[in-house]
């Protein structure tokens, strides 16, 4: 059989503090001395366990509640309560100024969005520009202007016999 009592100092002496709260309140079971429970208390306090501490601290106070270590472990409880609260309040305010974050990075996107619109507005492309379609119109014209003339000259000196070689 493992004795959990031992195994809880040694674990406290190493500061693994939740695993020798663990321990005391395995010692608890096997062996209901209240004082197992105040001791777990004290390993989750000393490991930052706020919830637990002061459930085993609870848990001690009623079950001993004649115990001369009831009234340190009440103002633990007191202490811990406050910690918990506080805590819970900074987790609202986190999450509060976490939404207010996604709410600006929202507003700064469509801000951004309605920037590029504008730009996009300013300056719109090339194609979309009443010069470009002028110059593109007027090489159109030239081209085929210069097709046509073309066409009408190799026309106007077109053969229809064969070539003829003179030679002197």
């Amino acid at each position: 059989m493992v004795d959990h009592v031992q195994l809880a100092q040694q674990l406290f002496k190493e500061q693994k503090y939740s695993a020798a709260a663990e321990q005391l309140k395995l010692a608890y079971e096997t062996q209901p001395n209240p004082l197992f429970l105040f001791n777990a208390g004290q390993a989750y306090r000393k490991a930052m366990w706020p919830l637990e501490s002061k459930q085993m601290y609870e848990r001690f106070v009623e079950a001993a509640p004649d115990h001369p270590l009831v009234p340190e472990a009440k103002g633990y409880i007191q202490t811990l309560t406050s910690l918990i609260e506080e805590r819970q309040a900074k987790q609202k305010v986190e999450l509060t100024l976490i939404e207010k974050q996604g709410e600006l990075q929202e507003q700064v996107r469509k801000r951004e969005e309605a920037q590029r619109a504008l730009e996009r507005a300013k300056n719109p492309p090339i194609y979309r520009k009443p010069w470009f379609w002028a110059v593109t119109g007027g090489a159109v014209a030239a081209v085929g202007v210069t097709l046509i003339v073309s066409l009408a000259v190799s026309a106007r000196f077109r053969t229809d016999g064969p070539i003829i070689s003179v030679s002197y």
